[in-house]
């Protein structure tokens, strides 16, 4: 019998207008304005969040996390609003008042501001399940308790749970909501806020579960998915980038989370693998092999038409018949392709369409695949789930959708901004 595999490597792909090549940034979040008023009351439940991009934190090794823990975060003038969703077992939090040691008491989560990787100045904040709130300015020539004595001014925040705590009774999950003003920033000699501003951030989930024999062993997921367990290295930081209010019209980020599929090195397989670049193998259940992923939020207003992003290598084996593979958007199939192109090229069937932007100078097959759909076929607000399934019997082939740490495959996104109708 024949065997088939399929590796893919995906990245959370951020545009913004501004956006420039940059060597080795490998972790970027594409943050929207809005401007819609809300209430800080730790519900996450207005319109605003739903278009607001998620980032799904892992473990070190890009595990996913048992207790999955999500963030969302947009911005407007006032400042930068932050929202995180965690799901626990076993909610723990007893202190309750400012400044305390959350990381030592229980569950905690924590978000890292920095105006640049080569800073080492920073703004760290800290919030638990019964709103107890830790705020930071760190800065080298303080000590710790000088830091700490520090208030963000303006902030506002709020957390909520479902269950009861610290006895895991009915325990389900708990949010936090969040609004950190830009002055310390920009006081801190950041530029202004503004679209195409960037920052650099951390996202961080401490969550403990009490286990019978008196043990409570803890799980600690981030975004960006760290090399070494510290949250003091500004150069492990994400960038977030500022974008402006026409979010709704830029592409969607490709992905987000695979549903289905199995990571693969050589004859490795571990189907708990995530991160910001991963090979997946599709999954093989019932003789059908495919593999499935969500995007990033569709925009909560969409346009006529959704475009979503991937950076693409792929290779196959040569013969006289072509790999083929059939997408699917929601589980109904938008369209055939064959990917091992050296050239640019588009498929394009019924009401889908999907474009391979061949990088200049590659010998391979490796650029930009755009797809577009008509935005009555996504949900607003919801993540879009893509699935590829294999269609053709040959014996090996591969489509790699991968991270974009190589400077020059910002080329295309730069030209795509520069030149929208393309």
């Amino acid at each position: 019998m024949r065997t088939f595999s399929v590796r893919m490597f995906f990245a959370l792909v951020a545009l913004s207008r501004v956006i420039h090549a940059e060597p080795g940034l490998d972790a970027v979040l594409f943050c929207p304005q809005l401007d819609s008023a809300i209430r800080i009351d730790g519900m996450l439940d207005e319109s605003v969040w739903k278009e607001s991009p998620v980032l799904y934190l892992g473990r070190m090794g890009n595990l996913s996390p048992l207790l999955p823990a999500r963030v969302r975060l947009f911005w407007n003038a006032h400042g930068l609003h932050v929202g995180f969703e965690v799901e626990d077992i076993d909610i723990r939090g007893q202190l309750a008042d400012r400044d305390g040691l959350l990381w030592r008491d229980g569950d905690v989560v924590e978000f890292f501001l920095s105006p640049g990787k080569g800073e080492v100045a920073r703004y760290e904040v800290q919030v638990n399940p019964r709103g107890a709130l830790l705020d930071i300015a760190w800065r080298p020539e303080r000590g710790f308790d000088e830091c700490k004595a520090w208030n963000w001014p303006g902030m506002e925040w709020k957390a909520r749970h479902e269950g009861s705590l610290n006895d895991a009774a009915g325990d389900r999950s708990w949010t936090v909501e969040m609004a950190l003003p830009w002055k310390p920033l920009v006081e801190a000699g950041a530029p202004p806020p503004a679209p195409g501003v960037a920052c650099f951030m951390l996202c961080y989930v401490m969550n403990h579960v009490a286990l019978a024999d008196g043990r409570m062993p803890r799980e600690s997921t981030y975004w960006p998915i760290v090399s070494q367990e510290t949250t003091s290295d500004v150069s492990q930081y994400g960038r977030l980038f500022l974008a402006g209010p026409d979010a709704a019209d830029m592409p969607v980020n490709g992905f987000a989370e695979v549903i289905e599929g199995a990571f693969t090195t050589g004859d490795i397989y571990r189907r708990d693998y995530r991160g910001m670049t991963a090979a997946w193998g599709m999954k093989v259940a019932g003789g059908v092999e495919t593999l499935k992923w969500r995007t990033q939020p569709i925009p909560l207003h969409p346009p006529g038409r959704v475009s979503f992003l991937f950076v693409a290598t792929s290779f196959g084996a040569k013969g006289p018949a072509p790999d083929q593979f059939g997408l699917y958007l929601g589980g109904e199939k938008l369209l055939s392709f064959d990917p091992h192109r050296p050239e640019s090229h588009t498929w394009e069937e019924g009401d889908a369409r999907l474009a391979f932007h061949h990088r200049a100078g590659s010998a391979h097959s490796c650029g930009v695949l755009e797809l577009t759909v008509p935005g009555a076929r996504v949900e607003p607000g919801a993540p879009a789930v893509l699935e590829i399934r294999r269609e053709s019997e040959k014996k090996t082939c591969s489509l790699a959708l991968s991270a974009w740490t190589d400077a020059a495959r910002f080329e295309y996104y730069a030209s795509r901004m520069a030149d929208p109708a393309r």
